[in-house]
């Protein structure tokens, strides 16, 4: 096929036109892609921040146990969770936490709790943040269990709380 001169003019004009077009689509992008990497990067230095802020702060507690009043767990699942102890003295002491079902609760070992350390030292007027796993066999029924968590300091009886382990479908 034979193309005159004029056609082959067009076709070459439009084929740069393309481009041009092109290229302006692809700076347009890139700078709407930078500006979500800035935005990203901005979202994960505040995070971090808050993170510090909040490990920084462990260090000023003025509770000696801080538990949730509720723990809600799929059926078959595991949820973290996190239970706090402040050290009130100014001194260094050894703690020891013992988490076990209330005398009211009967889900027996379909429901376990994984505490990754029982005994533990805290520094005088410091905090440590321990998270702690539930997990929920397929088989239990649905409903709220008690549980009690006793704390130790230097082998004397500190602190307890309970909580409630709600089970969901």
């Amino acid at each position: 096929m034979v193309m005159n001169k004029r056609g082959a003019m067009e076709l070459s004009i439009n084929t740069i036109i393309i481009i041009v077009i092109g290229v302006a689509l692809l700076s347009v992008g890139l700078l709407f892609l930078g500006n979500i990497k800035d935005k990203l990067f901005n979202m994960g230095n505040e995070a971090f921040r808050t993170g510090s802020d909040a490990l920084r702060d462990l260090n000023n507690f003025d509770s000696k146990l801080s538990v949730s009043s509720s723990i809600d767990v799929k059926k078959g699942d595991a949820t973290p969770f996190q239970i706090i102890i402040g050290n009130d003295k100014n001194v260094e002491r050894t703690f020891t936490i013992d988490v076990k079902p209330a005398a009211s609760n009967d889900a027996g070992t379909k429901l376990k709790m994984i505490v990754p350390i029982t005994e533990f030292k805290i520094a005088g007027g410091a905090g440590k943040e321990l998270t702690v796993n539930v997990r929920a066999d397929k088989n239990i029924v649905v409903d709220s269990y008690a549980y009690l968590v006793n704390v130790k300091a230097d082998g004397q009886d500190y602190e307890s709380a309970e909580f409630f382990v709600n089970i969901k479908t």
